[in-house]
């Protein structure tokens, strides 16, 4: 029992384990609509974006939409090796 709690009654704690979910491309206009749904949803938002089709801008909305910052990780994420094997080129 703890200091406190009524009599006879016991305390178990309840621990709320937030899920977190990395969007690639997350700063743009479907990353970012995504973002807003999941984080309505209680889902932590994890945004990894190279910004090469956009600007942390669509960021700043969500945050205005949720009320939350998302965190913000500026990669790429892609393996070069994939380009080579399809005969693939950068824009």
């Amino acid at each position: 029992m703890f200091k406190g709690s009524p009599r006879g009654a016991f305390f178990f704690p309840i621990f709320v384990i937030m899920k977190n979910i990395l969007i690639t491309g997350g700063a743009g206009f479907i990353g970012s609509h995504t973002a807003v749904e999941l984080i309505e949803a209680g889902y932590g938002v994890i945004v990894a974006d190279n910004l090469s089709n956009a600007d942390t801008t669509c960021l700043e909305g969500v945050e205005k939409i949720t009320g939350q910052k998302s965190r913000f990780i500026k990669l790429t994420v892609v393996k070069k090796k994939i380009y080579a094997k399809y005969s693939l080129r950068t824009a």
